[in-house]
């Protein structure tokens, strides 16, 4: 018979767990400003848009990656100093998978299995790009703290998506438990913009919503969505809609961005 004593066989519980979100947007909208709200954010910055987050005074670790093997070197950094911050940001996922194709490439052409003055990516190259980022995105969840994951935006046949491979894509989809757009809009009057995270997917949006939050949150901060899913989790209150944080409008409002 087969010993089955190391199971670990238990009950179903609501355990709060770190928050895993994707949000993607144009430039300029505020993905970058909004990850900096996190709790003692690591970014690992391939974008190059923290300039107008230091100029906030917002405190925050920085590494920069140049390849693959640096992405190995921050989990295994991370796991030695897990009490110098609560928070990864990764900025943006976009331009770390345009790293990491480039670096395939290179690599193809200086073992002369392509055409140096036409490095096109082969699909075989997207795939590596995706094990690469899936197994890094898995272990990097692996060390409990909240993962924030920024990305430009694609238009995908009139749907809009974070601008990355379609394989990519369906690894975030599976990993993450909110995909939104954050999307600014100007108001009527002249005055300043208001910005919605829409997480209501539909033939417009990619968008992912597992804890049953509002289909959009105006002006979102860390803070409000941390709380909001938090509230979610523990009785459900977010998910009957905040008055306060949400308009039936914003959807609307945002369908032709």
């Amino acid at each position: 018979m087969m010993d089955t004593s190391t199971l670990n066989v238990r009950a179903l519980e609501i355990v709060p767990q770190p928050k895993r979100l994707v949000i993607y947007g144009s430039p300029g909208v505020g993905k970058t400003w909004f990850s900096a709200g996190a709790s003692r954010p690591l970014f690992i910055d391939t974008d190059g848009g923290l300039v107008s987050v230091a100029i906030t005074g917002t405190k925050a670790l920085v590494v920069e990656p140049k390849g693959h093997q640096d992405l190995e070197a921050i989990y295994f950094w991370c796991k030695e100093h897990m009490d110098d911050f609560d928070s990864i940001v990764i900025d943006s996922l976009t331009e770390l998978q345009q790293l990491l194709l480039g670096e395939i490439i290179e690599a193809g052409e200086d073992k002369g299995r392509r055409d140096s003055m036409m490095p096109v990516p082969e699909q075989r190259d997207n795939y590596a790009v995706q094990r690469q980022l899936h197994r890094t995105l898995h272990e990097l969840r692996r060390l409990g703290k909240h993962i924030i994951v920024t990305a430009g935006l694609r238009d995908r046949k009139g749907q809009n998506a974070p601008d990355v491979t379609p394989g990519l894509l369906s690894v975030i989809s599976h990993w993450s438990q909110l995909i939104g757009e954050l999307v600014a809009i100007d108001n009527a009057d002249g005055t300043a913009v208001e910005r919605y995270l829409v997480l209501d997917p539909s033939e417009k949006r990619v968008a992912k919503n597992r804890y049953g939050l509002p289909r959009a949150i105006k002006n979102p901060t860390w803070d409000m969505l941390n709380t909001l899913i938090d509230d979610a989790v523990e009785g459900g209150a977010a998910s009957k809609g905040t008055p306060s944080v949400v308009t039936e409008t914003a959807v609307q409002a945002t369908a032709g961005s």
